[in-house]
């Protein structure tokens, strides 16, 4: 029952980040298609009045609005590859534990080649190696290889401060901040948050504020 209804919130989440991500689309383009024409109404001009030079800096401006246009395009079908490749659940209850534990499985595309890699390995080195011994021993693979980040990590006196002496900015401050999101949109971010396809700052950053 959990795995169905795991399988269920993977779905919607992903069915409202792309409509979410359509709907800032058409809201962008919108707007730069009413920045275009009054643009081309102010070109009609210029030229009527022969001002050459302005109408060749309203063409300027055209080019760039023309540039944010396919920027605009391109960071919708960023978006939607970004779905796809957003970790599924799994028929395997053991293999889903096993990737909430780790979260980066899906995401980072290195980490998780280097885990298939190792998997197709142990698989032709232990063919009898399933379920949670077959996982158990891909941890241990990963912690002799990466042991900095899959091996014990030691823990940083808070005293230290971080490491490159920048704090990871906040969203809970501010007029245009997570904690003054309304009710349903704060819930939207959560759930692409949880399913990996956007972070905070992100929402709170393309949210359409009033």
């Amino acid at each position: 029952m959990k795995l169905k209804k795991d399988a269920a919130e993977v779905r919607e989440a992903a069915k409202e980040f792309r409509e979410f991500q359509k709907q800032q689309f058409e809201r962008k383009t919108k707007e730069l298609e009413s920045q275009l024409e009054q643009l081309k109404q102010a070109k009609r001009e210029a030229i009527t009045q022969g001002d050459g030079d302005r109408a060749i800096a309203i063409d300027d401006a055209m080019d760039e609005l023309k540039e944010q246009r396919q920027e605009a395009k391109e960071d919708l079908k960023a978006a939607e590859e970004k779905v796809k490749e957003a970790p599924q659940v799994t028929q395997d209850p053991t293999l889903n534990e096993w990737m909430d534990k780790n979260d980066w499985f899906g995401k980072d595309t290195r980490l998780t080649g280097m885990a298939n890699g190792l998997g197709v390995e142990l698989r032709r080195e232990n063919p009898s190696l399933q379920g949670k011994a077959f996982l158990d021993k891909l941890d241990e693979e990963l912690a002799i290889m990466l042991p900095e980040k899959f091996g014990k990590k030691r823990v940083q006196n808070p005293m230290e401060g971080s490491s490159n002496g920048t704090a990871r900015p906040s969203v809970g401050t501010g007029k245009k901040s997570y904690n003054n999101l309304p009710a349903e949109a704060k819930a939207a971010c959560d759930k692409f948050v949880k399913q990996g396809l956007m972070t905070k700052e992100a929402y709170v950053a393309e949210y359409e504020w009033d």
